[in-house]
């Protein structure tokens, strides 16, 4: 099956923050043969502030964490090098646009596996948080990590079905990045979601 979902948020009336967000993405489930799945996803945006106002820092797009395996929260995007910074200290400013894909293939396992739903996948996440302004940077700071090109990540997966819902782990690494990007090789959801 598949799915699309589209979104826009308008802020303005009533407030001094005054911007439009456009979302939209989508997912194709598919059986493969047997028991292996693939799943494909794609999702991106794009933001601008309305009458000359700028978008505040915590109403940007990040990525990382769940919506990008292998990165750490708010772990890709744009990132400030405050003046005289020890090395490695930034601060994630989020962009004014992004994109995630996602490939997914997942095997069901028979027999007793099959009663607790283990499957374990194989996955590769691609994707850029960007649009940051250099006109908003102080005197002596540095912008990073700030291009469209792709961060990449490859991993595997091991998700079972639990009465709430599906507990995932999953393994990845970065195999593309950018200076001042974060990697985070493990993590853990609950959901439903993919």
């Amino acid at each position: 099956g598949f799915q699309l979902r589209i979104t826009e948020d308008i802020a303005g009336p009533g407030g001094t923050t005054r911007y439009i967000r456009l979302r939209a993405g989508g997912t194709f489930h598919r059986r493969l043969s047997g028991n292996i799945d693939v799943s494909l996803g794609l999702e991106g945006g794009y933001m601008k502030g309305i009458g000359g106002r700028d978008v505040p820092l915590f109403d940007r797009f990040y990525i990382g964490g769940n919506s990008m395996r292998g990165f750490d929260l708010r772990g890709l995007g744009p990132k400030v090098v405050p003046t005289a910074a020890a090395p490695g200290q930034t601060t994630a400013i989020g962009g004014r646009a992004y994109y995630v894909g996602r490939v997914e293939i997942a095997m069901r396992l028979d027999g007793a596996f099959d009663k607790f739903g283990v499957s374990p996948s194989l996955f590769v996440d691609a994707g850029s948080v960007f649009g940051a302004k250099k006109s908003e940077l102080l005197p002596g700071e540095r912008l990073i990590g700030n291009a469209a090109k792709p961060r990449v990540a490859v991993g595997l997966g091991l998700s079972f079905n639990v009465s709430a819902g599906k507990l995932r782990f999953n393994i990845a690494r970065p195999v593309a990045r950018q200076a001042g990007d974060r990697s985070q090789s493990f993590s853990i959801t609950f959901g439903t979601a993919f």
